[in-house]
């Protein structure tokens, strides 16, 4: 049958529901009724109206019935193909809502992961933050011991140890032990020697704190005296020139000091440029005190990009954020959505004489960029969720505190 005529009637927002029926002509004698069908629809509908030939007796109907008691009656014919359209068309939105409900389950589902992922990273490098500064500890405490008893008071010449330029004092061969240096601003005299000579006890421990613990990359004591023992082994004539003076040249010695650490405490120091050739580093530094006197400093270096490889999974977009804004690690998930970069790999050209502090232009809170600015801020004031925009695009980003330095691991997720 041929549409004549075709209107266009809009069903108003809500629930409703479609009963089918069939009005009686004046020669039939039979009601027929048939089941009712619920349902929902959030959108409009356009519903097809044709206008029946007025000499035509018997007709058919689909009454709709809104719940905001809306009504709109249409006529048209009772053929297969249109309840099959009405049949396909309920259908069709049945499964629009039911994807839609599995799209916002699913999204809570991956935003529950990702922040499970945040916390798993967070806890696993404030775990190793901890053993690592349990283990410092631990060594200084050893020291102390070492330096509260009586030095030896008949100590020959050791023939491992050697002077260069008069004035330095070391160890010319790795023995599998620690390296020991003594720059000299301290004139090497009897009683030097002889606290070399007890100390030479504590290197075993010293090693121990190394090839036991996976992200501790050095270990070492620097005393006021300005000696040196440390593991592994690295010839300090090739790295510093003669009388180098410790409390200038080495952070994890100048933090600790009676002047910068009054509290008389262990310290991390932040990301810095390590003098002995390891790229960027973190330490953690405990003073060693005898009889109310600041006598040495035991410390332990760990190595940035090893945190960055081993705790952060490189196909999810993060940061490793240290205290000072600065972008520690950033992985490659994030470098390819904004250019971030973190501190990445470093490489020396020529002689570096002391620690040296990672350059303030890495801060986030300090970028020419606004944008870059305003995240950085909003992260250090401790906002654990927010939205941001980077460029062009927008997203959503969450961290998570590494309570033990202060530092945060961050989440950053574009917002399509």
């Amino acid at each position: 049958m041929l549409l004549k005529q075709i209107t266009f009637t809009k069903i108003y927002y809500g629930y409703f529901k479609v009963t089918r029926h069939r009005t009686i002509s004046s020669q039939s004698k039979k009601n027929i009724q048939h089941k009712t069908q619920a349902l929902s629809i959030n959108n409009s509908i356009l519903t097809y109206i044709k206008k029946h030939q007025p000499n035509k007796k018997q007709t058919n109907c689909y009454e709709m019935r809104t719940t905001k008691q809306y009504d709109t009656i249409f006529h048209i014919p009772s053929k297969p193909w249109v309840t099959a359209f009405f049949l396909g068309l309920s259908r069709t939105v049945f499964i629009a809502v039911f994807s839609l409900v599995a799209i916002i389950g699913c999204s809570d589902t991956r935003k529950k992961f990702d922040h499970d992922t945040i916390s798993t990273a967070a806890m696993s490098i404030n775990a190793l933050f901890l053993h690592a500064a349990e283990v410092t500890n631990a060594v200084a405490t050893q020291a102390k011991n070492i330096y509260e008893k009586p030095l030896q008071k008949d100590v020959g010449w050791n023939q491992n140890y050697v002077y260069f330029d008069k004035s330095v004092y070391y160890k010319p061969h790795d023995d599998g032990l620690c390296a020991m240096w003594a720059s000299g601003k301290t004139p090497i005299g009897r009683q030097e020697r002889q606290r070399i000579a007890s100390l030479e006890t504590l290197q075993p421990t010293l090693v121990q704190a190394v090839t036991e613990n996976q992200f501790i990359q050095q270990a070492y004591i620097l005393t006021k005296d300005h000696i040196a023992f440390y593991y592994p082994f690295i010839s300090g004539v090739s790295l510093f020139e003669p009388k180098t003076d410790f409390y200038t040249a080495f952070f994890p010695f100048s933090v600790v000091t009676p002047a910068n650490n009054p509290e008389r405490t262990g310290r991390w120091i932040e990301p810095y440029i390590d003098a002995t050739g390891k790229g960027y580093v973190v330490s953690y530094s405990h003073p060693v005190y005898v009889n109310d006197t600041f006598e040495a400093a035991v410390g332990i270096d760990i190595v940035l990009r090893a945190i960055e490889e081993t705790c952060l999974p490189q196909d999810i977009p993060l940061i490793l954020l240290s205290s000072q804004s600065i972008p520690v690690a950033v992985t490659p998930a994030l470098h390819a959505m904004t250019g971030l970069e973190g501190l990445g790999p470093l490489y020396y050209f020529g002689k570096v004489q002391k620690d040296n502090p990672v350059s303030s232009t890495h801060r986030l809170v300090l970028k020419p960029d606004l944008q870059l600015r305003t995240l950085g801020r909003k992260i250090m004031e401790g906002q654990s969720e927010f939205y941001q925009m980077i460029g062009k695009k927008k997203f959503y980003i969450v961290t998570a505190l590494i309570p033990a330095v202060d530092w945060y691991v961050v989440g950053v997720w574009p917002i399509s």
